[in-house]
């Protein structure tokens, strides 16, 4: 599967932020593994061929967080 992370650092005291996006790959057991994501809101994107496209914020309060998702097969066709 692919995996798209994006999330926003705030710049100084104002209010502008600097929005950030890694990506990866999971490896044959489905697991992926970003290093540093930065404790607040982020956005998890997973895409993978013949499974529905997953995407959800989460909030990330500390170091060494784990976010488990099961894609589900695609919708059939009406």
């Amino acid at each position: 599967a692919h995996l798209t992370l994006v999330f926003s650092e705030k710049l100084g005291k104002a209010i502008r932020a600097k929005t950030h996006s890694y990506s990866a790959k999971t490896d044959a057991q489905g697991r992926g593994r970003f290093v540093f994501i930065p404790e607040g809101t982020v956005q998890l994107m997973v895409t993978n061929e013949g499974y529905q496209a997953f995407g959800r914020e989460f909030e990330v309060s500390k170091d060494h967080a784990t976010l488990e998702v099961k894609l589900k097969p695609p919708q059939p066709l009406l």
